[in-house]
């Protein structure tokens, strides 16, 4: 597959689902897991205003069977096409509507019949008034959905928690639902701190009736926020309690080791970068760079009940560092975490903060961020995130040509039986692992 992967991939039984690039175009594609033939291709676009395709394919399960949703270039520039297909085979679900304007992102309905739900606007609908939008799998009909009242559009961070954007960086708050009460509501600036907004990124999870979550300063007027360079220790992460929506504790100037990183956890250890000091630079070129200079930061493991920080490990940054080169501040493993200590690297497990220096012909999972110019078809974009992709690396953070089975289980997808598929930069990629390990090692 000579393409540029897009996002991470999602595997539906027999089927990995992907965005990629080829030919300067976006596209949507699936390909059997099994032997990588390709089943299906389309025209995708990222959407209106979306931030980038960071993750997978919007995969909706509902009403008992699964469709692949995803927006489309329309020959009207102020409408997309909206599609719903079936996963394995790509044939599209016919509805009638020839096009859709929207800033969401598809989700299954809150009806008791489920359905897929979008909000935005359709001409055969509701003209250029913005509802919620239902599309009924079984009966291919289409109908307006009135929400719940006093219900704004929202974007969903976990099942119960999401966020209502308003015209100013105030206005933005945080809901929780239990189904569809709402249990509390909270500002974003009164979580975090004035000029902080979930529009400049965010990563939040749900457990054992706490709500975790980062935050980021965007500044207090949107339309002046796009700077150029951006501060990397304005940051918070904050524990919420589920039921009330109190603030159970608040470490200042940590966040997640990637833009896109989960919240990850082993044990009760919520494993964090701390950040000092750092700048994160846009580059207005041909070819638009992102790069982090000037970082000083540690990697903390922080208590995830109480808030403490049980230990730290500093992180280095300079030219040489896989921190700097790959604009991650430490690549994620299963065990622990990388960090560049006088030219070498040290594994350091996450329970006890302890490190074990690899030798040179170790073989692990480094990830790189990706940003693709955008084709020509996106008018309203520059460039677009593109997610995560992977490599196999040496400890100096030198690419590989081969991957070790413990690598390929911490950077890869898992689909059916014992095959797993990596998205490397220019293609993705089967393994076949007869024996998975239960806790893979980021080293062989």
């Amino acid at each position: 597959m000579e393409t540029t992967p897009v996002g991470t991939p999602r595997v539906v039984d027999d089927t990995v689902l992907s965005y990629f690039v080829k030919d300067d175009m976006l596209w949507v594609g699936a390909w059997d897991t099994q032997n990588g033939h390709e089943r299906w291709r389309a025209l995708a676009h990222p959407g209106w205003f979306a931030g980038g395709i960071t993750r997978s394919v919007d995969l909706v399960e509902t009403q008992g069977t699964s469709v692949v949703a995803h927006f489309a270039p329309s020959s009207n520039e102020r409408i997309l096409e909206f599609h719903l297909r079936d996963p394995r085979t790509g044939e599209a679900l016919d509805f009638g509507i020839q096009g859709i304007r929207s800033m969401a992102l598809p989700k299954e309905c809150d009806q008791p019949d489920g359905g897929v739900c979008i909000f935005g606007s359709t001409l055969e609908l509701n003209g250029n008034s913005h509802d919620i939008v239902r599309f009924d799998l079984e009966t291919r009909e289409t109908s307006i959905v009135d929400p719940p009242e006093n219900q704004a559009p929202a974007t969903s961070f976990t099942e119960s928690l999401s966020w209502e954007g308003g015209e100013t960086v105030a206005d933005d708050v945080l809901v929780f639902r239990d189904g569809k009460t709402e249990l509390w509501r909270r500002s974003f600036s009164d979580v975090f701190g004035s000029g902080y907004s979930p529009r400049a990124g965010w990563e939040w999870s749900e457990r054992d009736g706490m709500v975790i979550g980062t935050g980021a300063y965007w500044g207090d007027n949107p339309d002046e926020a796009h700077s150029s360079v951006r501060s990397l220790e304005e940051a918070a992460t904050v524990a919420l309690d589920a039921e009330t929506g109190n603030t159970l504790w608040k470490v200042e100037a940590a966040t997640t080791c990637q833009s896109s990183a989960p919240l990850r956890t082993k044990n009760d250890l919520l494993t964090l970068c701390r950040i000092f000091s750092g700048e994160a630079h846009l580059m207005e070129t041909d070819d638009d760079e992102y790069r982090i200079e000037n970082l000083d930061a540690e990697l903390i493991a922080v208590d995830r009940v109480t808030g403490e920080v049980e230990w730290s490990r500093p992180l280095l940054a300079d030219e040489s560092s896989i921190v700097a080169e790959d604009k991650s501040f430490a690549p994620p493993t299963t065990h622990g975490a990388l960090r560049q200590v006088g030219g070498e690297i040290d594994l350091v497990d996450f329970e006890s903060g302890d490190a074990v220096r690899l030798p040179n012909s170790t073989v692990l999972a480094c990830e790189f961020s990706r940003q693709i110019a955008s084709p020509e078809t996106f008018s309203a974009f520059d460039y677009f995130s593109a997610g995560d992709a992977a490599r196999a690396c040496s400890p100096d953070g030198r690419e590989v040509s081969r991957w070790s089975e413990g690598a390929v289980q911490l950077a890869g997808t898992r689909a059916n039986g014992d095959v797993w598929v990596v998205s490397e930069s220019d293609g993705l990629v089967g393994f076949v692992i007869d024996h998975p390990a239960t806790e893979p090692a980021a080293a062989e």
